[in-house]
Protein backbone atom coordinates (compact mmCIF):
# COMPACT_ATOMS: atom_id res chain seq x y z
CA UNK A 1 0.00 0.00 0.00
CA UNK A 2 2.57 2.55 0.94
CA UNK A 3 4.91 1.70 -2.18
CA UNK A 4 1.89 2.50 -4.32
CA UNK A 5 1.51 5.76 -2.62
CA UNK A 6 4.76 6.85 -2.87
CA UNK A 7 5.35 5.75 -6.65
CA UNK A 8 1.79 7.53 -7.27
CA UNK A 9 3.73 10.78 -5.37
CA UNK A 10 6.46 9.86 -7.45
CA UNK A 11 4.95 10.34 -11.04
CA UNK A 12 2.77 13.32 -10.02
CA UNK A 13 6.02 14.95 -8.82
CA UNK A 14 7.90 13.97 -12.14
CA UNK A 15 4.80 15.04 -14.17
CA UNK A 16 4.53 18.86 -12.44
CA UNK A 17 8.47 19.10 -13.59
CA UNK A 18 7.83 17.65 -16.62
CA UNK A 19 5.06 20.53 -17.11
CA UNK A 20 6.95 23.65 -15.76
CA UNK A 21 9.92 22.68 -17.88
CA UNK A 22 7.85 22.46 -21.11
CA UNK A 23 5.80 25.46 -19.96
CA UNK A 24 7.75 28.09 -22.40
CA UNK A 25 6.70 25.72 -25.54
CA UNK A 26 2.75 26.35 -24.69
CA UNK A 27 3.44 30.48 -25.82
CA UNK A 28 4.50 29.49 -28.96
CA UNK A 29 2.39 26.25 -30.01
CA UNK A 30 -0.54 24.49 -28.94
CA UNK A 31 -0.84 21.46 -26.16
CA UNK A 32 -0.28 18.58 -27.97
CA UNK A 33 3.64 20.24 -29.14
CA UNK A 34 4.02 20.74 -25.17
CA UNK A 35 3.41 17.80 -24.34
CA UNK A 36 5.14 15.87 -27.33
CA UNK A 37 8.27 17.68 -26.05
CA UNK A 38 7.60 15.96 -22.52
CA UNK A 39 7.27 12.79 -23.59
CA UNK A 40 10.41 13.34 -26.08
CA UNK A 41 12.44 14.37 -22.77
CA UNK A 42 11.40 11.32 -20.95
CA UNK A 43 13.19 9.12 -23.63
CA UNK A 44 15.96 11.47 -23.69
CA UNK A 45 16.53 10.58 -19.86
CA UNK A 46 15.16 6.93 -20.09
CA UNK A 47 16.49 5.43 -23.48
CA UNK A 48 20.53 5.52 -22.17
CA UNK A 49 19.48 3.48 -19.01
CA UNK A 50 17.05 1.23 -20.43
CA UNK A 51 20.08 0.90 -23.05
CA UNK A 52 23.01 0.20 -20.46
CA UNK A 53 20.69 -2.35 -17.99
CA UNK A 54 18.88 -3.99 -20.61
CA UNK A 55 21.88 -3.90 -23.82
CA UNK A 56 20.97 -3.28 -27.26
CA UNK A 57 23.50 0.54 -27.26
CA UNK A 58 24.00 -0.96 -31.47
CA UNK A 59 20.41 -0.61 -32.30
CA UNK A 60 20.26 2.85 -30.91
CA UNK A 61 16.67 1.84 -29.01
CA UNK A 62 14.88 0.83 -31.99
CA UNK A 63 13.24 -2.93 -30.13
CA UNK A 64 14.26 -1.59 -26.46
CA UNK A 65 10.66 -1.41 -25.68
CA UNK A 66 10.08 -4.59 -26.46
CA UNK A 67 13.15 -6.15 -24.61
CA UNK A 68 11.52 -3.84 -21.42
CA UNK A 69 8.37 -5.72 -21.89
CA UNK A 70 10.40 -8.92 -22.20
CA UNK A 71 11.93 -8.42 -19.09
CA UNK A 72 8.86 -7.59 -17.09
CA UNK A 73 6.79 -10.77 -18.22
CA UNK A 74 10.17 -12.41 -17.41
CA UNK A 75 10.41 -10.72 -13.87
CA UNK A 76 7.06 -11.99 -12.96
CA UNK A 77 6.82 -15.52 -13.97
CA UNK A 78 9.80 -15.77 -12.17
CA UNK A 79 8.92 -14.15 -9.50
CA UNK A 80 5.51 -16.24 -9.39
CA UNK A 81 7.37 -19.19 -9.87
CA UNK A 82 9.83 -18.66 -6.83
CA UNK A 83 7.52 -18.04 -4.66
CA UNK A 84 6.29 -21.69 -4.81
CA UNK A 85 9.80 -23.20 -3.90
CA UNK A 86 9.96 -23.92 -0.14
CA UNK A 87 13.69 -22.55 -0.20
CA UNK A 88 12.49 -18.94 -1.39
CA UNK A 89 9.02 -18.98 -0.12
CA UNK A 90 9.81 -16.67 2.90
CA UNK A 91 12.92 -15.36 1.57
CA UNK A 92 11.30 -12.03 -0.31
CA UNK A 93 14.47 -10.21 -0.47
CA UNK A 94 16.32 -12.82 -2.13
CA UNK A 95 13.60 -13.84 -4.26
CA UNK A 96 13.64 -10.76 -5.84
CA UNK A 97 17.27 -10.59 -6.33
CA UNK A 98 17.27 -13.80 -7.98
CA UNK A 99 14.23 -12.85 -10.39
CA UNK A 100 15.96 -9.56 -11.09
CA UNK A 101 19.20 -11.05 -11.92
CA UNK A 102 18.34 -13.69 -13.93
CA UNK A 103 15.21 -11.75 -15.86
CA UNK A 104 18.68 -9.43 -16.83
CA UNK A 105 20.47 -12.20 -18.24
CA UNK A 106 18.10 -13.41 -20.10
CA UNK A 107 16.97 -10.44 -21.93
CA UNK A 108 20.63 -8.20 -21.93
CA UNK A 109 22.05 -11.00 -24.23
CA UNK A 110 18.83 -11.40 -26.59
CA UNK A 111 20.12 -10.65 -30.04
CA UNK A 112 17.81 -9.01 -32.83
CA UNK A 113 16.49 -11.96 -34.48
CA UNK A 114 15.71 -13.79 -31.03
CA UNK A 115 13.59 -10.80 -30.10
CA UNK A 116 12.06 -10.69 -33.73
CA UNK A 117 11.29 -14.55 -33.02
CA UNK A 118 9.36 -14.04 -29.61
CA UNK A 119 7.41 -10.70 -30.75
CA UNK A 120 6.36 -13.14 -33.60
CA UNK A 121 4.71 -15.47 -31.45
CA UNK A 122 2.82 -13.10 -29.90
CA UNK A 123 1.56 -11.49 -32.94
CA UNK A 124 0.49 -14.73 -34.42
CA UNK A 125 -1.62 -15.24 -30.43
CA UNK A 126 -2.97 -11.82 -30.80
CA UNK A 127 -4.24 -12.44 -34.37
CA UNK A 128 -5.70 -15.93 -33.38
CA UNK A 129 -7.45 -14.32 -30.24
CA UNK A 130 -8.88 -11.50 -32.25
CA UNK A 131 -9.78 -13.46 -35.06
CA UNK A 132 -11.02 -16.45 -32.80
CA UNK A 133 -13.50 -13.84 -30.66
CA UNK A 134 -15.86 -12.96 -33.05
CA UNK A 135 -16.50 -16.87 -33.68
CA UNK A 136 -17.15 -17.80 -29.89
CA UNK A 137 -19.22 -14.73 -29.32
CA UNK A 138 -21.67 -15.41 -32.29
CA UNK A 139 -21.50 -18.84 -31.16
CA UNK A 140 -22.71 -17.95 -27.81
CA UNK A 141 -25.39 -15.66 -28.85
CA UNK A 142 -26.61 -18.23 -31.15
CA UNK A 143 -26.92 -20.56 -27.99
CA UNK A 144 -27.86 -18.19 -25.36
CA UNK A 145 -30.34 -16.14 -26.52
CA UNK A 146 -32.04 -18.11 -29.47
CA UNK A 147 -30.91 -21.67 -28.26
CA UNK A 148 -34.57 -23.07 -28.05
CA UNK A 149 -35.14 -22.39 -32.11
CA UNK A 150 -33.32 -25.00 -33.55
CA UNK A 151 -34.20 -23.20 -37.37
CA UNK A 152 -33.34 -20.10 -36.27
CA UNK A 153 -29.98 -21.45 -35.01
CA UNK A 154 -29.28 -22.40 -38.81
CA UNK A 155 -30.36 -19.63 -40.28
CA UNK A 156 -27.65 -17.84 -38.17
CA UNK A 157 -24.93 -19.88 -39.28
CA UNK A 158 -25.68 -19.69 -42.71
CA UNK A 159 -25.81 -15.64 -42.41
CA UNK A 160 -22.45 -15.91 -40.75
CA UNK A 161 -21.20 -18.42 -43.22
CA UNK A 162 -22.35 -16.15 -46.10
CA UNK A 163 -20.78 -13.17 -44.70
CA UNK A 164 -17.45 -15.31 -44.27
CA UNK A 165 -17.81 -16.13 -47.33
CA UNK A 166 -17.99 -12.61 -49.06
CA UNK A 167 -15.14 -11.29 -47.06
CA UNK A 168 -13.00 -14.43 -48.09
CA UNK A 169 -13.90 -13.80 -51.77
CA UNK A 170 -12.93 -10.09 -51.29
CA UNK A 171 -9.98 -10.57 -49.38
CA UNK A 172 -6.81 -8.49 -50.58
CA UNK A 173 -3.91 -10.90 -49.04
CA UNK A 174 -3.60 -14.23 -48.46
CA UNK A 175 -2.93 -14.26 -44.36
CA UNK A 176 -6.96 -12.38 -44.14
CA UNK A 177 -8.03 -14.97 -46.92
CA UNK A 178 -7.18 -17.99 -45.05
CA UNK A 179 -8.29 -16.33 -41.29
CA UNK A 180 -11.85 -16.27 -43.83
CA UNK A 181 -12.08 -19.41 -45.06
CA UNK A 182 -11.21 -21.57 -42.05
CA UNK A 183 -13.64 -19.79 -40.01
CA UNK A 184 -16.23 -20.41 -42.54
CA UNK A 185 -15.29 -23.87 -42.54
CA UNK A 186 -15.53 -24.48 -38.96
CA UNK A 187 -19.02 -22.00 -39.17
CA UNK A 188 -20.03 -24.47 -41.71
CA UNK A 189 -19.51 -27.93 -39.35
CA UNK A 190 -21.00 -26.39 -36.76
CA UNK A 191 -24.10 -25.79 -38.60
CA UNK A 192 -23.90 -29.51 -39.72
CA UNK A 193 -23.59 -30.85 -36.28
CA UNK A 194 -26.38 -28.08 -34.83
CA UNK A 195 -28.17 -30.49 -33.16
CA UNK A 196 -25.68 -32.34 -31.53
CA UNK A 197 -23.29 -29.47 -30.17
CA UNK A 198 -26.79 -28.00 -28.66
CA UNK A 199 -27.45 -31.73 -26.93
CA UNK A 200 -24.08 -31.18 -25.60
CA UNK A 201 -24.40 -27.85 -24.81
CA UNK A 202 -27.52 -28.21 -22.71
CA UNK A 203 -26.21 -31.50 -21.30
CA UNK A 204 -23.43 -29.86 -19.69
CA UNK A 205 -25.37 -26.93 -17.94
CA UNK A 206 -28.52 -29.12 -16.54
CA UNK A 207 -25.51 -31.85 -15.41
CA UNK A 208 -24.01 -29.31 -13.46
CA UNK A 209 -27.34 -27.68 -12.20
CA UNK A 210 -28.74 -31.80 -10.65
CA UNK A 211 -31.58 -33.73 -10.98
CA UNK A 212 -34.57 -30.74 -10.35
CA UNK A 213 -33.05 -29.36 -13.17
CA UNK A 214 -33.29 -32.16 -15.29
CA UNK A 215 -36.77 -32.69 -14.13
CA UNK A 216 -37.50 -29.33 -15.41
CA UNK A 217 -36.06 -29.98 -18.79
CA UNK A 218 -37.76 -33.04 -18.97
CA UNK A 219 -41.13 -30.45 -18.27
CA UNK A 220 -39.76 -27.94 -20.65
CA UNK A 221 -39.67 -30.80 -23.61
CA UNK A 222 -43.55 -31.90 -22.68
CA UNK A 223 -44.71 -28.37 -23.17
CA UNK A 224 -42.95 -28.01 -26.62
CA UNK A 225 -44.65 -30.92 -27.67
CA UNK A 226 -47.84 -30.17 -26.61
CA UNK A 227 -46.92 -26.52 -28.66
CA UNK A 228 -46.10 -28.50 -31.85
CA UNK A 229 -48.97 -30.87 -31.34
CA UNK A 230 -51.19 -27.81 -31.83
CA UNK A 231 -49.29 -26.09 -34.18
CA UNK A 232 -50.25 -25.71 -37.93
CA UNK A 233 -47.30 -27.02 -39.30
CA UNK A 234 -47.87 -30.24 -41.92
CA UNK A 235 -47.98 -33.97 -40.42
CA UNK A 236 -44.63 -34.70 -41.47
CA UNK A 237 -42.71 -31.55 -40.31
CA UNK A 238 -44.70 -31.91 -36.81
CA UNK A 239 -43.26 -35.75 -36.36
CA UNK A 240 -39.67 -34.99 -37.16
CA UNK A 241 -40.18 -31.95 -34.54
CA UNK A 242 -42.01 -34.49 -31.82
CA UNK A 243 -39.11 -37.10 -32.77
CA UNK A 244 -36.16 -35.04 -31.91
CA UNK A 245 -37.84 -34.29 -28.91
CA UNK A 246 -38.87 -37.37 -27.85
CA UNK A 247 -35.37 -38.49 -28.47
CA UNK A 248 -33.86 -35.52 -25.94
CA UNK A 249 -36.70 -36.71 -23.36
CA UNK A 250 -35.06 -40.54 -23.59
CA UNK A 251 -32.04 -39.21 -22.66
CA UNK A 252 -32.96 -37.10 -19.75
CA UNK A 253 -34.86 -39.79 -17.97
CA UNK A 254 -31.42 -41.79 -18.46
CA UNK A 255 -29.88 -39.32 -16.81
CA UNK A 256 -32.51 -38.71 -13.84
CA UNK A 257 -31.88 -42.40 -13.15
CA UNK A 258 -28.42 -41.75 -13.11
CA UNK A 259 -28.57 -38.93 -10.88
CA UNK A 260 -31.06 -40.35 -8.59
Amino acid sequence: MKRGVYLSIGLFVALVVSISFSSAYIGYGSFRFAVENIIQAWIDILEPILQAVLGGDTWTGYLLFEKLLIFVLLLSVIQLVLGRIPTFDKQKGVRWVVAVVVSLIGVRYLDFEWINTIVLQYQVLAVAITAFLPFVIYFFFLHSVLGEYGSVRKIGWILFIMVYFGLWNTADSSAHSDIYFWTMLVALLFLLFDGTIRRYWVTQRYKAAGASSVLHRIAQLDQSISVISQSHLDAASKQREIDKLEKEKKYWYKELSRLS
